[in-house]
């Protein structure tokens, strides 16, 4: 589980064997919530959680992300691909993730084993399609 305070700080807590839970100590959980502090000071203005991985949204930077996934990062890392892009809300199904931009077009990018990033012939999509 994440949450944010209101002072730009974001917590995590729950099942961590994937650092899902962006706990620093690599336990299978953390009971506690503990400060991301990679996420520290970021305004973040939207979060998601899959199935072994969490993304957040900081205004001005871009989509975080961290866990299982593709990007491969136990730790927070801002994913490149994100930057410099009007990126309003993002959201997370079991193996992928959805961001909505301003102008209306929607980001996926990840598991696309059923279809759910909307496109033929990609298994995996490590960046947007």
């Amino acid at each position: 589980m994440m949450r944010t305070t209101n002072r730009s700080v974001v917590v995590g807590w729950g099942k961590n064997e994937f650092g899902q839970a962006g706990c620093l100590h690599r336990s299978s959980i953390c009971r506690l919530p503990q400060i991301i502090p990679e996420l520290n000071g970021a305004h973040v203005t939207s979060m998601a959680c899959g199935d072994l991985f969490c993304i957040a949204l900081a205004e001005g930077e871009g989509v975080w992300s961290w866990g299982r996934q593709a990007s491969k990062a136990q730790r927070p890392c801002l994913l490149p691909f994100t930057r410099h892009k009007q990126i309003l809300q993002v959201a997370a199904g079991q193996f992928h993730v959805l961001a909505r931009l301003a102008h209306g077009v929607v980001l996926a990018w990840g598991s696309n084993e059923r279809g759910q990033l909307g496109t033929r012939g990609v298994a995996v999509a490590v960046e947007p399609v």
